[in-house]
């Protein structure tokens, strides 16, 4: 990896140790536990964001390598992915090496909106998923039962044993005026 001062992505998508970044603390804050955050007007941390407004005001902070060192981290936000049943899927990270304010409202809107983004990428992703492992589960009982495998055309022109006749031409003798006449 690259990490010369002229890369300007250090990290990319990369999995960090956990004593090397913030997350432990972040996580536990956007889970509703406490942490053992120092007492800082450089950090406000609630359950929709974690802000640093500069790491190197932070003694916790100030010596870790990407502080002290190369990228020279300054300002830090990170906010919580969470599916849309509610539960965190992972969390989304923007950093600079200059003093950045993110809590300003158009900045915070734009961070919250790319997290939203991915939240429900995440979540079609995961339906998409499941719709497929139906379909399969569902090939699979066709093939069990003895039905052959057929296209969506073959399926709409024959019956099969799944088939609800839901969608068959009615009786001519069954009134379409009186919805009673369905049911007797």
């Amino acid at each position: 990896m690259d990490t010369s001062p002229t890369q300007p992505l250090l990290l990319g998508a990369t999995r960090i140790a956990l004593e090397w970044g913030v997350c432990p603390y972040t996580m536990s804050i956007f889970h509703g536990r406490e942490a053992a955050l120092p007492a800082s007007p450089y950090i406000i941390a609630n359950e929709a964001f974690f802000y640093i407004e500069d790491f190197r005001q932070i003694p916790l902070f100030a010596a870790r390598p990407f502080v002290a060192g190369y990228p020279h981290m300054v300002s830090y936000i990170e906010v919580p992915l969470r599916s849309l049943s509610g539960p965190i899927l992972g969390s989304y990270c923007v950093v600079d090496d200059k003093p950045r304010d993110f809590l300003e409202p158009n900045a915070l809107r734009n961070i919250q909106e790319v997290t939203s983004a991915i939240s429900k990428y995440l979540d079609l992703k995961r339906v998409e998923e499941g719709r497929m492992r139906s379909e399969k589960m569902m090939n699979g009982l066709r093939q069990f039962v003895g039905s052959h495998h057929s296209t969506a055309t073959d399926c709409a022109n024959t019956k099969g044993p799944f088939s609800l006749d839901i969608f068959e031409e009615r009786a001519p003798n069954v009134s379409h005026h009186s919805p009673s006449m369905l049911f007797r």
